[in-house]
């Protein structure tokens, strides 16, 4: 055997104790050292060329970020710099912020005041809330109140302007109906929440025994006088419930389309209405939108309405 058959066969480098060459010490790595190569270092050391954890090259890792900071850090850190470091100090900077606000407002109240009388916005913000308390809003139920929203409109709707009149209440109208959709929702998430550890609860107890407290047979209830108008009301209940089982079945089928109707329409199920299609999982845009259309095309009949009673009357605004 030559000499240079031997040298290719065992070539230089180091080795172990056993005399054998150790793998992948002392060989030069593909791209490493290069300036400006580029080169990822993934495939330093590595026989398959890959990529180390976490998927990145760490070519470029060293390298500044070359995005300084923006106006709005800019001015953070100055701030920061510059604030008060005792107490005293800054009590001191937030008492003069609040004297110069103060004397801000004070000045420019007067043209603010001026400003809201010539635009009527007293009138419009007054309107709104009428109509967001009519419609529910505040969730407490105020007989009459609703009524007397619809007349708001018709009479602001010929005083003031009337697209921005309707649009307004309409929109009232639409947020007050939300309270009630909102707080029905919340009850049903807190119901469905609590109801397996009610429905525990109840197994635990064990069944309801079959004696009644006391014994005996319950006493014989008294014959109830038969009032006025008792005719009336009952046909007047049954009528409602017949209307409210209409409305629970149509809402499983169209949801937008029954408020919409029912938002049109002057009812007393507009309420039951929007707290059904909370119950049943309508989602809140939807209902809004049928509702808030429903409620423009109301309030755009009520301002006609009154536009056509001044002119009826002869009444020049």
């Amino acid at each position: 055997m030559t000499v240079a058959s031997m040298a290719a066969a065992d070539p230089p480098g180091p080795r172990s104790d056993a005399g054998e060459p150790v793998v992948g010490v002392g060989a030069p790595v593909a791209g490493a050292g290069r300036p400006g190569s580029g080169a990822p270092v993934a495939s330093a050391g590595r026989p398959d060329g890959g990529v180390p954890d976490g998927g990145e090259s760490v070519a470029g890792a060293g390298r500044p970020e070359s995005g300084a900071p923006g106006p709005v850090e800019r001015a953070h850190l100055w701030a920061v710099r510059h604030w008060p470091k005792t107490l005293r100090n800054r009590v001191a900077v937030v008492a003069l912020a609040v004297i110069a606000l103060g004397f801000v407002v004070i000045a420019t109240f007067g043209r603010l005041v001026n400003l809201a009388v010539s635009l009527d916005l007293l009138a419009y913000v007054g309107l709104m809330v009428f109509c967001w308390v009519g419609a529910g809003g505040a969730l407490v139920p105020i007989p009459g109140v609703r009524e007397l929203s619809w007349i708001m409109v018709v009479n602001q709707g010929a005083a003031l302007d009337p697209v921005l009149v309707a649009l307004l209440a309409a929109l009232a109208m639409g947020l007050g109906q939300s309270s009630y959709f909102l707080a029905t929702r919340e009850g049903v998430h807190h119901v469905a929440g609590h109801r397996g550890r009610h429905a525990h609860a109840d197994g635990a107890a064990g069944p309801p025994s079959g004696d009644v407290a006391g014994g005996g047979e319950p006493p014989s209830a008294a014959p109830a006088r038969v009032r006025p108008w008792s005719g009336i009301v009952a046909r007047s209940r049954t009528l409602l419930e017949r209307g409210k089982d209409a409305v629970t079945r149509l809402m499983h089928v169209h949801p937008q389309r029954t408020i919409f109707i029912l938002s049109v329409v002057p009812n007393p199920l507009t309420t039951f209405a929007t707290v059904t299609a909370a119950a049943l999982g309508v989602r809140y845009p939807r209902f809004f939108a049928a509702s808030l259309a429903g409620f423009i095309l109301l309030t755009s009949i009520l301002v006609i309405a009154g536009q056509g009673i001044i002119a009826a009357l002869g009444i020049h605004g």
